[in-house]
């Protein structure tokens, strides 16, 4: 019997598939060699970070959600205080404009669940906000409430964060996809000379886009639908090609925001199950260590459990975002001697 013979257009396609292979695997692993763009470098705000920096060790940034939600009501001054007092590395906020056209720190444009009053934003003037509930649930720790008993509840001006926390990293979502929203925050950054070390972006990938025409300078995280852009490409072996604007890939963890959020029992088993396949995928270390070595942030967020903590810094990601800025403090802390660079943080403490 007679070997098989391959056809001229047989071996071209094996060629062709191996060549792609083999410059996909070495631009994955070495994408300096395609991509030069250089992105914003976030400044170091804890002893820990500044020692690492100098010791050039690995270090996580410990970022607080909504200003630390889980221990002060979400979105204040009194979070925000609190947060970097903790020893916080970055704020993370959310701005909507109000009607006489003031940037307002705030996740929801209808303040039903924080203020109890059913209201928007967008059609109320700033001296008629009203004052936000002394009670609030989390949003991402179903069955958890965030109770205080002082008065520093008002819905903040960003203008006022700025001037309280001038040199202080941020992360601001914009919650509103208006064109003034995006002009009003881009001027206010860099009126405060803030574009190196703020971070913004949205959900929704055409404000995104609009954002970044605006102001490229300002580091862009990633929309939505540019994260799932990148699992689906990630599958066709295009990422290590493919050009991203932004400088910080914020995602969750699908599955685990299910049972944080509470509503694993509404979602079916096939949908659990293909979240679960896509935070195993999506999430391995090796992408991670991908998109960092072409010079971008990696944060996951929302995490309040320990179990999560663990599993991110297995990543290897950048940051952790949490409604708990204390807890994961002392996380760090805790963990030090599993890490050299953990272990830094409470050398800094002590």
């Amino acid at each position: 019997t007679s070997l098989y013979q391959m056809d001229w257009w047989e071996v071209l396609v094996i060629v062709t598939a191996l060549i792609y292979f083999c410059s996909s695997l070495i631009l994955f692993l070495f994408p300096k060699l395609v991509h030069s763009k250089e992105y914003s470098t976030l400044p170091c705000t804890s002893l820990y970070q500044m020692d690492c920096k100098k010791r050039s060790l690995p270090s996580w940034r410990h970022i607080s959600h909504r200003g630390g939600s889980g221990e002060e009501l979400e979105n204040t001054m009194a979070a925000f205080r609190h947060a970097v007092d903790s020893g916080t590395d970055m704020l993370e906020l959310d701005v909507h404009l109000t009607k006489d056209g003031e940037i307002v720190v705030c996740h929801d444009d209808d303040l039903e669940r924080v203020a109890g009053i059913d209201v928007s934003i967008t059609s109320t003037n700033y001296d008629n906000l009203p004052r936000l509930k002394k009670s609030q649930e989390l949003t991402f720790h179903q069955g958890h409430t965030t109770t205080v008993e002082h008065n520093d509840n008002v819905i903040p001006r960003l203008r006022e964060v700025f001037e309280q926390f001038p040199d202080f990293p941020m992360n601001i979502d914009l919650k509103n996809g208006s064109d003034e929203l995006i002009e009003k925050v881009n001027e206010m950054v860099c009126e405060f000379e803030r574009e190196s070390f703020t971070v913004w972006g949205s959900v929704h990938n055409s404000v995104c886009k609009k954002m970044y025409a605006m102001n490229p300078r300002i580091p862009l995280f990633f929309s939505l639908a540019r994260v799932v852009m990148v699992y689906l490409i990630l599958i066709t072996g295009l990422l290590p090609f493919w050009p991203l604007r932004e400088s910080c890939f914020e995602f969750c963890l699908p599955s685990l925001m299910i049972e944080r959020i509470g509503v694993r029992s509404r979602v079916p088993l096939i949908a659990r199950c293909l979240l679960l396949c896509f935070d195993t995928f999506l999430l391995h270390r090796l992408v991670c260590f991908h998109l960092q070595r072409r010079g971008l942030k990696v944060y996951v967020f929302v995490l309040n459990e320990e179990e999560d903590y663990d599993y991110a810094m297995r990543l290897g990601v950048d940051g952790i975002m949490t409604d708990y800025p204390t807890a994961l403090k002392q996380y760090y802390g805790a963990n030090r001697d599993s890490d050299p660079a953990l272990r830094l943080l409470s050398n800094g403490q002590n």
